[in-house]
């Protein structure tokens, strides 16, 4: 199959729902929601399909939490035939026609321990969002599950009182940690290798040696200029976004670009960054992010009813350093 693929940046104004940005989130909605499906039901006994990841446009907003840091990145595939709009001058222009095929997020994991994940986690799925959020009996449970010894824990120690976990802060001791989330390839699309591009273009924005990502929020940074989707109702809209490649030859062609990093509040010390994960054992995608750099560093029992699951499977968190 041979693609042309633009990747785009969406920030979280992008993100909110209103008429111009419908049509796009719409096809992000549909997009998550049939590759969570594939994946999370291929077992119908762990995950009833269909699986609702995204019960509401609205909810994508959310999935990039309430900071700086989150964002959304989109791989858009052209399709064949581009189309021609006519202008009021008359002049006809070409404008280039393409559909969301795989998209993946960003947000603060923040200083949280693992264990606490289902009180704090709002990575929640389309029927808890829709719920108004994760039931407190399942955190409870959650929590009980460790209590009872049921964790299986391959971390280090946690910081200790010279490197604390900064309440707010987004740090945990001199660790950035970016929760990696709303991940999905449309089933049409998969072993094209567009997931781990996904994984890429997120690595790229978030090397903390540059200032990509700073760049990327600048009023002046370049906004997608010709790239169109069709929403529900047969009309097209124009994508708005930041142009990842029209960024990338930005940042080229202004080398020498003072490095901005992430630091901790108060003593200016660099923070390693971290992309983070949560995953299910049991479907089979451990070993695919394995493969790409990602470590297992806890374990636990996922409790029967979060994230949906019929029944008990294990919860792992996996880590990046970048």
């Amino acid at each position: 199959m041979s693609l042309k693929i633009h990747p785009i940046l969406l920030l979280p104004s992008h993100l909110l729902a209103n008429p111009a940005t419908a049509p796009l989130l719409l096809q992000l909605q549909h997009l998550l929601n049939e590759s969570y499906t594939a994946t999370y039901c291929a077992d119908p006994t762990l995950f009833e399909p269909p699986y609702l990841r995204i019960a509401d446009i609205r909810q994508l907003r959310d999935v990039v939490g309430d900071t700086t840091d989150g964002f959304t990145v989109v791989l858009l595939a052209e399709d064949d035939s581009a189309f021609v709009s006519p202008k009021e001058s008359d002049v006809a222009e070409t404008r280039r026609l393409c559909s969301a095929v795989a998209t993946g997020s960003i947000k603060d994991f923040g200083p949280h321990h693992v264990k606490d994940y289902a009180k704090y986690s709002k990575n929640l799925s389309g029927t808890e969002w829709a719920a108004g959020g994760r039931s407190a009996e399942l955190g409870e449970l959650w929590q009980q599950l460790d209590d009872d010894d049921a964790l299986q824990d391959k971390a280090p120690s946690p910081p200790s009182s010279s490197s604390p976990i900064e309440a707010g802060s987004g740090l945990r001791g001199n660790e950035k940690r970016l929760e990696v989330g709303a991940f999905g390839v449309s089933p049409a699309y998969r072993s094209l290798g567009l997931g781990a591009r996904i994984l890429s273009e997120m690595e790229w924005l978030l090397d903390p040696n540059s200032s990509r990502l700073q760049v990327a929020l600048e009023k002046d940074a370049p906004l997608v200029r010709d790239l169109y989707v069709r929403g529900v109702d047969g009309e097209v809209a124009l994508v708005l976004g930041i142009d990842l490649e029209a960024l990338r030859d930005r940042l080229l062609s202004t080398a020498g670009c003072q490095s901005v990093h992430i630091t901790r509040q108060g003593d200016g010390a660099k923070a390693r960054v971290k992309l983070v994960l949560m995953g299910v054992r049991e479907l089979g995608n451990e070993g695919y992010y394995q493969r790409r750099g990602f470590k297992t560093v806890e374990e636990r029992p996922l409790p029967v009813g979060m994230w949906e699951s019929k029944t008990e499977c294990t919860a792992v968190y996996m880590e990046k350093v970048l």
